[in-house]
């Protein structure tokens, strides 16, 4: 990885939204817990439900 890198994969996080979507993601906060949660604990984690806020 280089600098910068986590700084793009968090702002895809917050606007991607696929065409046709018909259910949308999580809030953009909740999906970028996600990614950390996967960047620091392993792929597992991010795919665990987040702790409702």
């Amino acid at each position: 990885m280089s600098p910068g890198d986590l700084d793009s994969a968090v702002a895809a996080l917050l606007v991607f939204r696929g065409f046709g979507d018909k259910n949308p993601d999580a809030p953009g906060c909740t999906r970028v817990d996600a990614y950390r949660a996967g960047l620091l604990n392993g792929p597992d984690a991010c795919t665990k439900p987040m702790p409702a806020e």
